[in-house]
């Protein structure tokens, strides 16, 4: 049987789809296969006649499986097309190949899958058309050889099983399909080439080994991640030919659900003027997902971007040319800084919901969120890092973290301060010198900033200033933090800058070492300085040079009652280590004993301490600490003895300790000045303490060295409550605990922390607690907390030990501020009523919300590792996270609970994943408000989704609930989703586009539209004329066919027109094709 119409055919429905690559010449003869008697492949009878002929321009239809075909000798054909039959081709014989022309092979239809067992020889440049099914590729089963080209067209899968395909040598070229190697050595012959401009590669589950084929890849490339019936995605993937990149490149890997790495590694060079984009793992879960680089010699000039998960540089590798950026919650990671050009810039983009790491050397954890910085960059390094970094694109409240827990260099030539004009610096945990070899890198009208103003651990800062520097701006010293200025001994100026910058501590430390002085032999000089709470100086002049600092003068925070320190290296002050403020204030006032009031300056000085003013004739006045007993007098006592009795109660203005301290005996009350602990030692005091009636107590412990905390067993009157300061733990904790009833009034943290053994150690439970600044350690205690708490705008922390144990809050949580929670204990919300607004940051931990209770109306951010857990229905302001997790579901109770996100009208991008409690305790999101909320990773809750107002975008899945997108919301992504989806009437559909790819909707049910819908457009990477020859696939379904709509358009700035969106339900999808440009655009290549 013989005939023209079926090529006419084929040719016709790929023109229309836009698809063809390769027209093949036109045929003389058409030959269609029915096998009725047997599978002979030779025998006319089975073609209705005779057999096609032996060459490569006869094309083979298979119209009929009523025997599949089996060749019983080697032969050639034009190409093969198959039309809803799943029939395929077999060998008698392993020594038989059937030679394929440029017909190729067509798949016609969404539920034919063919497998061609027989060998293949690719002997011309061909197209090859698959199913449009994204579940039944094509299966090449046999063993592929040739030197020629395939051409991939439709948006199917082909999946190549044969036992040997070394002999392939050719190309292979996809445009947004599918493509496995399974079986055998998983390779392709020497040479041969993959070309991807988006789509799917991946290994059969479990299998190993490296693919040795060239890559040249643009657009959207997942590696792993195949849907296809009956596969899984556990397996590595490994390419060590070259990969040339076209374009800049969106990579995502695919998580494993064995547990295994999921990585993906580009073992040969990559070239190319595109760049890499990785997106991480596809879904979340499992373990880490990386995509590492080892080539020797990449030189690609595109950008690299890390917006999640971990890109590797290998040890004898590098990234490509070009710019480097890392987005919140992702990490760049190398062995050291050699690894990147050394004219490279490094930008990251910090906000609120993580940490973006720079990790060289080793790979630590990032350190915990809190504090009220809007983003962190954090510089992981072991060793010295020298190229520059820039901060270009953060906002004013990114942080510049110095490490992550050890110590690095900074020995770049210049430091991009920011948008926010200010150097921020420290607060890792480790310690970050600056050593460019004298040049310094702080410079122009900006701030310096050490430490994060948050407090607690993970928060300190740690910096050393090797080089002199000059900028002009002010220096600001945050709890727990401490800057050393070490610049060279003579004519290296000063690290701190010229005298025109103000100094603040709050509660830090500013240090002096190396006799920093100017060629003249001038002391360091700065403007006014500003302390709060327990700032610290520390002069170092033991090397034999001067180190000396005056300031204009000194001033502290009303609002704060704790003094300055300023001390020598060894706790006394010698001839080479002065203070001088050259306007004396009232808070320098120090009284007879020699004793410093609070918000007063402290000088651990024996006899020699250097403390100078000159106003009204005073010169030069030594303070000398001589007061080692305790005296019934007022206005203060300073107490060093190890072991102090008190004998009977006494009265005094305050009490100081100093050093290693065990006070027992009589009650001590304390009239105004408060209680305050400084030095090294640990300080117990097992005194009952009063406050008189309508006195606010003041407990501060200052800095000292070992991290030890002022202990206070006994009981605490007082009707007016009392207020901690300083930077370190106070501890209430008795055993068993037990309640001060005469202690009333609000207990506010402003610094440091609190630690108690239980609830009741803070009197009744009438007595607010106020975090504003401070936090509370609790320790490995697990406690509950049934008392109302208040965040104030000063923020405040809960930390708690890593044994798995809960904390619970019964108690109204109210207040401006954010509310930061670190350590890995579990933190229960059992409370209502909750209204605070500054919202709420999880560092690392689970947090649960009991039905009933909320987290306020601010926006909630989930840290690396966190994990949220809502128990009933939940409204938040915003929902942000980076690898984290949400389950949602009653724990006791069957039923559907509901997450409603967005009524702080801003955009967040939350990667991770959703899920349900349990099959019959079920989760639902709703969207609302203005922003855009934007979801990375597999979600599997079964309840519905609805947006209600804004954009939520979705790159991964959706569980099997309905979505619902209400009128003037939106839509998109590049999604699968597991039920039916409905756009209501004026709903809008978001697409991002590129030149050649776009954003697809894979819907796995019923696609509903309603009357009038609007496409909104959005251009990833460099603008361009669209691909007008073909169609770019909006949503594709599965279920129901939808009503046809009216479609409107908003190009946004895109620069595109000429949009046309049309059903095709033949297809079963929707589609869009552009006529072009709007206006004139000179598009350079």
């Amino acid at each position: 049987m013989k005939s023209l119409s079926i090529r006419s055919v084929v040719m016709t429905l790929m023109a229309v789809a836009g698809v063809l690559i390769l027209a093949p010449p036109a045929l003389a003869a058409t030959n269609t296969w029915s096998g009725p008697n047997n599978g002979d492949f030779e025998a006319g009878v089975n073609w209705g006649g005779t057999a096609p002929a032996d060459d490569l321009t006869s094309d083979i239809a298979l119209w009929n499986t009523a025997n599949a075909a089996q060749l019983t000798r080697s032969r050639s054909i034009n190409g093969l097309f198959y039309n809803n039959v799943d029939g395929g081709i077999s060998s008698a014989s392993t020594s038989y190949t059937l030679s394929l022309g440029n017909g190729g092979i067509t798949v016609l239809g969404t539920w034919t899958q063919p497998t061609i067992s027989a060998n293949l020889l690719v002997a011309i440049d061909q197209t090859w058309k698959p199913s449009d099914s994204s579940t039944k590729p094509m299966i090449i089963s046999g063993s592929l050889s040739g030197s020629s080209k395939i051409y991939v067209t439709g948006t199917g899968g082909v999946k190549f099983n044969g036992p040997d395909n070394s002999g392939f040598a050719g190309t292979i070229a996809l445009n947004n399909n599918t493509f496995m190697l399974a079986g055998g050595t998983n390779n392709l012959g020497p040479g041969s080439t993959i070309i991807m401009n988006s789509g799917r590669i991946g290994l059969e589950g479990f299998n190993t080994g490296t693919i040795a084929s060239a890559l040249k890849l643009s657009g959207t490339i997942t590696f792993g991640g195949i849907d296809w019936t009956g596969y899984n995605n556990n397996s590595d993937l490994a390419f060590s030919g070259a990969t040339e990149l076209s374009g800049q490149t969106r990579i995502y890997t695919q998580t494993r659900t064995d547990g295994g790495s999921g990585n993906v590694t580009l073992g040969g060079n990559i070239s190319g003027l595109g760049g890499i984009t990785f997106m991480g793992a596809l879904s979340a879960g499992g373990s880490a997902k990386s995509l590492i680089l080892s080539g020797a010699n990449n030189t690609y000039t595109g950008l690299t971007t890390v917006v999640a998960g971990t890109l590797q540089v290998g040890a004898s590798s590098r990234l490509g040319v070009g710019s480097v950026a890392i987005h919140p919650g992702a990490r760049l990671t190398a062995p050291a800084s050699g690894n990147l050009y050394t004219s490279q810039v490094v930008t990251v983009i910090g906000d609120a919901s993580g940490v973006g790491v720079l990790s060289l050397g080793y790979d630590a954890a990032p350190p915990p969120m809190g504090g009220t910085s809007a983003g962190l960059l954090a510089l992981d390094v072991a060793g010295s890092y020298a190229q520059s970094l820039n901060m270009a694109n953060l906002g004013a409240g990114t942080m510049f973290l110095g490490s992550t827990g050890s110590s690095c260099a900074y020995a770049g030539s210049t430091l991009g301060a920011g948008s926010g004009a200010a150097y921020r610096l420290g607060g890792g945990g480790g310690t970050l010198t600056f050593d460019s070899a004298g040049a310094g890198v702080f410079t122009g009208a900006r701030d310096l900033i050490c430490g994060r103003n948050g407090g607690g651990s993970g928060f300190a800062g740690a910096v050393v200033l090797a080089d002199a520097n000059d900028f002009t701006g002010a220096i600001t010293v945050n709890r727990d933090s401490t800057l050393t200025g070490n610049a060279q001994a003579s004519g290296g100026g000063s690290p701190f800058g010229s005298a025109s910058g103000a100094v603040a501590l709050n509660s830090g430390a500013l240090v002096l070492t190396r006799g920093v002085e100017t060629t003249a032999r001038q002391a360091v000089n700065k403007g006014a300085l500003a302390f709060s709470g327990a700032g610290q100086i520390s002069l170092d002049g033991t090397s034999g040079a001067q180190a000396f600092l005056t300031l204009a003068s000194v001033t502290r925070d009303a609002t704060y009652r704790s003094g300055l320190l300023v001390r020598g290296l060894n706790n006394s002050m010698g001839t080479n280590e002065k203070l001088t403020v050259t306007t004396p204030g009232a808070d320098l006032v120090n009284d007879a004993y020699g004793m410093v009031r609070p918000h007063y300056v402290i000088l651990t000085a024996a006899n020699n301490g250097q403390f100078a003013t000159y106003g009204a004739g005073s010169g030069l006045q030594p303070l000398a600490f001589n007061e080692t007993t305790v005296a019934n007098a007022d206005p203060g006592e300073i107490v060093t003895s190890p072991g102090v009795a008190v004998a009977a109660p006494k009265t005094m203005h305050a009490l100081h300790f100093q050093g290693n301290v065990n006070m027992t005996g009589s009650s001590l009350t304390i009239t105004s000045g408060g209680l305050i602990g400084t030095g090294d030692g640990r300080m117990n005091i097992g005194n009952t303490i009063i406050f008189p009636s309508g006195v606010e107590g003041v407990i501060t412990t200052l800095a000292n060295n070992n991290g030890n905390a002022l202990s206070l067993p006994g009981d605490i009157q007082g009707d007016s409550g009392f207020t901690k300061l300083g930077p370190q733990v106070l501890s209430l904790y008795q055993t068993p605990p037990v309640l001060k009833a005469n202690l009333t009034g609000p207990i506010t943290v402003a610094q440091g922390g609190l630690t108690f053994n239980g609830d009741v150690e803070l009197g009744p439970t009438s007595n607010e607690l106020i975090l504003n600044g401070g936090g509370l350690e609790l320790g490995d205690y697990g406690i509950d907390i049934s008392r109302q708490i208040r965040i104030g705008p000063n923020g405040g922390w809960l930390n708690a030990g890593d044994v798995n144990r809960n904390n619970g809050l019964y108690g109204k949580i109210t207040g401006p501020g954010l509310f930061t929670k670190i350590g890995k204990q579990k933190l229960t919300f059992h409370n209502t009523g909750n209204d605070w607004s500054g919202g709420l940051n999880v560092s690392g931990a689970a947090v649960t919300v009991m039905d009933g209770s909320s987290l306020g109306t601010g926006a909630v951010r989930l840290g690396l590792g966190s994990a949220l857990y809502v128990r009933g229905n939940l409204s938040l302001g915003s929902l942000a996270g980076s690898t984290a997790s949400v389950v949602i579901g009653n724990d006791t109770v069957d039923g559907l609970k509901t997450l409603t996100v967005g009524s702080d009208d801003t955009s967040t991008l939350f990667v991770g994943g959703i899920s349900d409690y349990s099959a019959t305790r079920k989760g639902a999101l709703t969207k609302t408000g203005a922003g855009t909320m934007t979801l990375l990773g597999g979600n599997t809750y079964t309840g519905p989704s609805t947006v209600d107002n804004g954009t939520l975008l979705v790159y991964g899945s959706l569980g099997t609930g309905a979505v619902t997108v209400a009128t003037g919301a939106a839509f998109g992504g590049a999604a699968t989703i597991g039920g039916s989806l409905t756009f209501q009437n004026n709903a809008k559909v978001a697409c991002e586009f590129n030149y050649g790819t776009n954003d697809t909707l894979q819907v796995n049910g019923d696609l509903v539209l309603g009357a009038n819908l609007t496409l909104r457009i959005a251009n990833a990477g460099v603008k361009g004329k669209p691909d007008s020859s073909r169609d770019f696939v909006l949503i594709k379904y599965t279920g129901a066919d939808p009503a046809p709509c009216n479609w409107n358009v908003e190009y946004g700035s895109s620069g595109w027109a000429g949009a046309k969106v049309k059903l095709d339900a033949l297809n079963k999808r929707v589609v869009v094709r552009f006529s072009g440009l709007k206006g004139t655009v000179l598009i350079l290549r």
